[in-house]
């Protein structure tokens, strides 16, 4: 993580110019700082801007939040910031939502996860017609990574047709091979247990009912209107507003979700209640269930489960598309949350990598590593930046 902060650091040195637009444009970002560490991660974070960092953080510490605030630019052509409320997609963070919906349906006795894919597409393939839900949901079905094509404009069918086709790459019930076709076929089984969309069940029993009213898919009408800002980077290249980004149905499941960092807050705050999925449920969705070859990580439903450096348990999960990279992590033994959203990646590397590990740091209280507040007198060099990560 340190070599990744060294060159993310290095590459972002050519967005000085946009940054210093956005430190000039008016008003001042509004937000959360409530107490001295969260100053101390805001004022780390300001500095990164001068690096072209961009996105939105929420730190939460025992159930209140005490940092949410954006920082660099959401446009860069406009000179307009980064806002607490300011969305974005999240690409494979979408999974744990397509997990939480199976759960649910579970929970409703509309399913169970060691249902047979043949329950649910009678026409699968011999070699898929067996496969079970808690397979496709931890990741150790066999799927490939991705299907071609990955943004064609297909009907939602097509694509089932597309998935069930695909080669297995591994013998199911084998180590856990990461698979976005996977979580698209459980897209396709929810609406076939639901009988409704997949977007409209997640909206009607998981998002509405955690008070999520920021959080949709892409390719909605509103991420159209004049205030949606968002741009998507990749180093110099802007590759469009988020509601024109290429998408399509290929992405269902996997990584359509376009929500905001109070948003997956909001989410959190209903799981730790029976509000959307009952104990049971919620036990099955952080389980260790498929350990990630020799690593003490593992795969849940929807979510990776492991052990900080430190030795304390961490449920997590990122995602990653042109631009678009997140991260939301549950510090489940130090009870504090960390969510980051961001439009922009260079050298290869998300925002995300840079600053997630200092952040741990210094909410767990471990000494060392750059000071935040010394910060505020100098621009920090790149070399000072690995110790970031």
């Amino acid at each position: 993580m340190r070599l990744h902060a060294a060159r993310t650091a290095l590459s972002l040195a050519l967005t000085l110019a946009s940054a210093a637009a956005a430190r000039a444009q008016a008003p001042a970002d509004t937000g959360v700082v409530r107490t001295d560490v969260a100053a101390a991660l805001d004022t780390l974070m300001k500095r990164l801007e001068a690096f072209g960092l961009s996105g939105a953080l929420l730190v939460a510490e025992r159930g209140e939040v005490i940092l949410h605030r954006g920082y660099g630019l959401a446009s860069r052509e406009r000179g307009l910031r980064v806002r607490p409320e300011t969305p974005f997609l999240i690409a494979a963070l979408s999974m744990q939502f397509t997990a939480a919906a199976i759960l649910k349906l579970e929970a409703d006795g509309k399913l169970t996860t060691t249902d047979t894919l043949g329950r649910f597409f009678p026409q699968a393939p011999a070699d898929k017609r067996g496969l079970t839900l808690h397979q496709i949901l931890t990741h150790t079905a066999g799927f490939p990574l991705l299907e071609a094509d990955k943004f064609a404009a297909v009907n939602r069918d097509q694509l089932m047709r597309e998935v069930l086709a695909l080669p297995l790459q591994s013998a199911p019930g084998g180590q856990p091979l990461f698979s976005y076709p996977g979580y698209a076929l459980l897209a396709g089984v929810i609406e076939r247990a639901s009988g409704e969309t997949f977007e409209r069940y997640l909206t009607s029993r998981l998002f509405r009912p955690a008070g999520m009213r920021s959080t949709g898919f892409f390719g909605e009408a509103r991420w159209l209107a004049p205030g949606v800002v968002t741009r998507s980077y990749t180093d110099s290249s802007d590759e469009g507003p988020l509601g024109q980004f290429p998408g399509g149905a290929k992405a269902v499941g996997s990584g359509s979700i376009v929500t905001t960092a109070g948003d997956l807050y909001r989410w959190e705050r209903a799981l730790r209640d029976t509000l959307i999925l009952p104990d049971s449920a919620k036990q099955k969705f952080w389980t260790p269930h498929a350990t990630l070859g020799d690593s003490p990580n593992a795969y849940g439903y929807g979510w990776v489960v492991q052990r900080t450096a430190r030795g304390t348990r961490m449920i997590a999960h990122a995602g990653d598309l042109f631009g678009y990279n997140s991260e939301m992590r549950r510090y489940v033994d130090d009870n504090f949350t960390v969510i980051f959203l961001s439009n922009a990646r260079t050298d290869g590397f998300g925002y995300r990598e840079v600053p997630l590990e200092t952040i741990e740091l210094r909410m767990a209280g471990v000494p060392g590593g750059l000071d935040p507040p010394a910060l505020a007198s100098r621009r920090p060099p790149p070399a000072a930046l690995r110790a970031l990560g």
